[in-house]
């Protein structure tokens, strides 16, 4: 007899844990921390994009993006050497 009812008491206490752990954080809402938007804030957005030109109005203009190009970057090497590569590696 009490063999089970320590079984079941430890059943009861894993399950209890269990369901703890799992279920703590349901239903709770991250808060607001620094830079969360408000109601307010996104009414006054709102309003802000239908006054003006709509929502990319509002966004700062970006420059134009560098030139991506590396002239210290490997080049690949000709068509020519890749297709004899590459029949190279067919009779293999």
């Amino acid at each position: 007899m009490i063999p089970t009812l320590i079984l079941s008491a430890a059943v009861f206490v894993v399950v209890a844990w269990f369901a703890t752990r799992h279920f703590s954080e349901y239903g709770k809402h991250s808060g607001g921390g620094d830079g969360a938007l408000t109601v307010r804030h996104l009414l006054a957005q709102a309003a802000a994009e239908a006054a003006s030109r709509g929502r990319h109005h509002l966004r700062e203009p970006q420059p134009p993006p560098h030139s991506t190009k590396d002239i210290n970057a490997p080049q690949p090497p000709p068509l020519e050497i890749q297709r004899r590569i590459l029949d190279a590696l067919h009779r293999l």
